[in-house]
C-alpha cells in the first residue's frame, strides 16, 4: 500500500509549538537537531504554514493572539490580536485571507493575510477548534467539538451556510481528499473519525480508530490518511476510497498530539505533549517523551524520538 515511495532527497524544516516554553522550536529533518527557536505568544498551540511556505502563523492559547512568523529569516514579525483561546489559523488557498478559531468565544475572525487587518468575526458552534479550506477556496468548514458539528462558511460573503450536525463528540482535527470531495474529522470522545461528503453535505460514514485520535494528517499525493491517537499511542492509516483503517502502526511513542508529514510521504512526525505541571489543568493527559517522534510509514515503525522538554503540541511540516 505504502511502496513504491522515493526517499526525500533533501532536508526540509519541521517547527514544533511548545505550550510550556512559549515558542516554536525549528528542527532540520537531516540532522534531527533543533537549529532554532522562535518566541511567540503565550501557550502557542497549533501552527500553519502559508502556500509558499515563506510566512508561518502560531496561535496563541493563552494570550488570546496568533504570532506571525518570516518563515526564511525565522524571525517574529509581529503578534496580532484576536478572539479569546486562539486555537488554530487557515490560510486561503490564494493567500489572501486567514481565518483564526477563537475557541473561547465561539466565533472565528477573517484577516486580511497582507496587512493583517480583521475584517469580520462569525459566531460558529460550540468550542470551535479548527477550520479548513476547500481546494477553490469558495468553502470552509469549521469542526465545533463542543457539540460535534461542521459549520459552513461561505467565504465570499463570509457567512455561515449551513451546520452539519451529529458529526460526533469533540469533533476537532480535519482534513479534505486531493478533491476536495470528502472531509475526514476526528471524534475524539468517539475514539473514531467521521467522512463527510462535501458535495451533498452529508455523513458518509462513521468508523472508530484508535483511542482518543487528536490529530490528522493527509499523505501527500494519496487518498490515505493517518490518524494520531493519543491514549493508545498509535497510528490508523484510512484508505478513503473504502474509509475503513487498513493498518495500524503501534507504539508510536507516549501521547502524540500532533501529526504531519514529510514532503515524500515516507515518515510521519508526532509531537508528544510533557508531563502535567501544577498550572495545567487536572483533566489534562500527562506524557513521558516530551519530544518529535519519528515513525517510518512504509516499514510501519518508530525511528527515533527527538527530545525538546516541556511540553510540544503542534507540529508543522514546512513547505
Amino acid at each position: 500500500m505504502l511502496a513504491g515511495i522515493s526517499f526525500f532527497a533533501y532536508a526540509y524544516e519541521i517547527w514544533v509549538t511548545n505550550q510550556r516554553t512559549d515558542q516554536v522550536e525549528v528542527i532540520d529533518s537531516g540532522t534531527r537537531k533543533v537549529v532554532e527557536t522562535i518566541r511567540t505568544g503565550k501557550k502557542p498551540h497549533n501552527i500553519t504554514f502559508n502556500v509558499n511556505g515563506n510566512r508561518a502563523y502560531v496561535a496563541n492559547l493563552r494570550s488570546n493572539d496568533f504570532t506571525v512568523i518570516d518563515a526564511d529569516s525565522h524571525k517574529p514579525l509581529r503578534t496580532v490580536p484576536a478572539g479569546k483561546l486562539v486555537h488554530h489559523i487557515a490560510v486561503s488557498p490564494d493567500d489572501n485571507l486567514l481565518l483564526v478559531t477563537n475557541r473561547g468565544d465561539n466565533t472565528i475572525t477573517a484577516f486580511d493575510a497582507h496587512g493583517l487587518a480583521p475584517i469580520k468575526t462569525i459566531r460558529v458552534g460550540t468550542r470551535p477548534a479548527m477550520t479548513l479550506f476547500t481546494p477553490d477556496g469558495k468553502k470552509a468548514y469549521i469542526s465545533n467539538s463542543g457539540d460535534g458539528t461542521l459549520s459552513i462558511l461561505d467565504v465570499d460573503g463570509l457567512k455561515i451556510t449551513g451546520i452539519i450536525p451529529n458529526v460526533g463528540r469533540d469533533a476537532a482535527s480535519m482534513v479534505m481528499s486531493p478533491d476536495g470531495k470528502k472531509l475526514v474529522v476526528t471524534t475524539s470522545e468517539d475514539n473514531g473519525y467521521t467522512i463527510v461528503d462535501t458535495r451533498s453535505e452529508q455523513i458518509v460514514g462513521k468508523y472508530h480508530s484508535g483511542a482518543d485520535p487528536r490529530s490528522l494528517a493527509l499523505k501527500p499525493d494519496s487518498d490515505y490518511v493517518i490518524i494520531a491517537n493519543r491514549s493508545s499511542n498509535n497510528l490508523s492509516i484510512v484508505d478513503l476510497a473504502s474509509g475503513r483503517v487498513v493498518a495500524t502502526i503501534y507504539k508510536v511513542g507516549d501521547k502524540p498530539s500532533s501529526i504531519d508529514i514529510s514532503p515524500d510521504g515516507r515518515l510521519a512526525y508526532l509531537a508528544l505533549i510533557g508531563k502535567r505541571t501544577a498550572e495545567d489543568p487536572p483533566q489534562r493527559l500527562s506524557g513521558k517523551d516530551a519530544g518529535l517522534s519519528v515513525i517510518d510509514l512504509n516499514r510501519k515503525k518508530k525511528l527515533a524520538t527527538i527530545k525538546l522538554g516541556g511540553d510540544p503540541y503542534g507540529v508543522a511540516v514546512r513547505p
